[in-house]
């Protein structure tokens, strides 16, 4: 009955207008939305989801790398041969390569932003460093940013250079002999003696040298002549002399000559020499700087003798090419680094040809 009075005369306006203490007025604070970055930085930037993805594509981008390092070392090889199969399957290879190296890059920088520079000004505020807060706002952390955000393209050729070197310094492991091709290069072909090429062939007995002879007055006439002055006895060449005619692919030794195959492949019917891999072309005419690849073998029956094998160029020098052979088939050896040699110092112009100039009819 009280409550009914109380509540009449409030409508009445004979009380006094006072609230309950539960209902005594309080201060409102309507706080400003998020910004549009810190919602996507906390919704769809999480750290786990940049780690997950920098391990994922860093994976995936150093297979990759992994193989396009293997095709520049070894030019020869298989896989070089699949990535350069058509114009077509080489564009694909790159197009892929630089968005698995843009994936990885963008992951990489997103893990560091939130992790590591978090973690690095984290740690300045707990020790109250001034030196580390002036890390975090100095050139460190830019190169660290820069380096990360590069990291995907310049770990390639690091990676690259160290197993390249090693590589080249272990190239001829298993075989007997190791050739090592010097071309000429652009630069010193006019004005070059008749000489384009040398073969330093190193084995275990000793080491001999061959000079590939050319004449401007005849585009195919090479001469293969041994050099009997550098020798190191007891190992020598086994010919002297051999004369090359590239257009009609022949070699002459002692005025008998034999024909040898470039196309489809590289072969010497009258050495029974063929490519292992017939797959591998010896050439590209399409891509004149590219080093010649041969894998030669010898078959007979189920047995298969190896007799010379093209590997590498030396790590910043592309007139240069080393060549592994057994010493057991060295005439064949000899004949058929005649014709390697041939191709390499024409690689090895085009290779250096500068930006702007006229290739030379070769």
């Amino acid at each position: 009955m009280l409550e009914k009075v109380h509540l009449l005369d409030l409508e009445r306006h004979t009380l006094p207008k006072s609230l309950p203490s539960q209902l005594e007025p309080f201060e409102v604070v309507v706080e400003e939305p998020p910004s549009i970055y810190k919602r996507l930085r906390t919704s769809l930037w999480p750290p786990s989801i940049w780690t997950i993805g920098a391990i994922f594509f860093d994976i995936i981008c150093a297979v990759y790398q992994s193989f396009e390092s293997y095709k520049e070392i070894y030019p020869g090889s298989k896989i070089a041969a699949n990535i350069l199969l058509t114009n077509g399957t080489l564009k694909a290879w790159e197009t892929f390569l630089w968005i698995f190296v843009v994936l990885a890059t963008v992951c990489n920088v997103m893990l560091t932003r939130t992790i590591w520079f978090k973690w690095l000004w984290g740690l300045g505020r707990l020790l109250k460093s001034n030196i580390l807060q002036y890390i975090y706002y100095s050139s460190f952390s830019l190169i660290t940013f820069f380096l990360v955000l590069t990291g995907a393209i310049w770990i390639q050729y690091l990676i690259r250079g160290i197993w390249a070197t090693n590589a080249w310094d272990n190239v001829c492991e298993g075989w007997d002999i190791m050739a090592n091709i010097d071309g000429i290069s652009y630069t010193s072909f006019n004005r070059s003696p008749p000489i384009v090429a040398t073969a330093t062939i190193t084995a275990a007995q000793g080491q001999f040298f061959l000079h590939l002879l050319h004449r401007n007055s005849s585009v195919s006439q090479y001469n293969l002549s041994a050099d009997s002055f550098h020798s190191k006895p007891p190992f020598a060449a086994y010919y002297s002399n051999i004369t090359y005619n590239s257009i009609n692919t022949t070699y002459t030794i002692s005025n008998i000559s034999n024909s040898y195959y470039t196309v489809p492949n590289l072969s010497f019917p009258s050495l029974g020499l063929e490519l292992r891999d017939s797959s591998i072309p010896f050439t590209r005419p399409t891509m004149r700087n590219y080093p010649p690849s041969a894998d030669l073998v010898r078959r007979n029956g189920s047995i298969t003798s190896n007799v010379l094998q093209t590997v590498m160029t030396q790590p910043g020098d592309c007139t240069q090419l080393a060549v592994c052979g057994m010493n057991s088939y060295m005439p064949e050896f000899q004949i058929a680094l005649g014709v390697i040699m041939i191709e390499q110092f024409k690689s090895g112009i085009y290779c250096t040809l500068p930006d702007g100039s006229i290739a030379p009819n070769l």
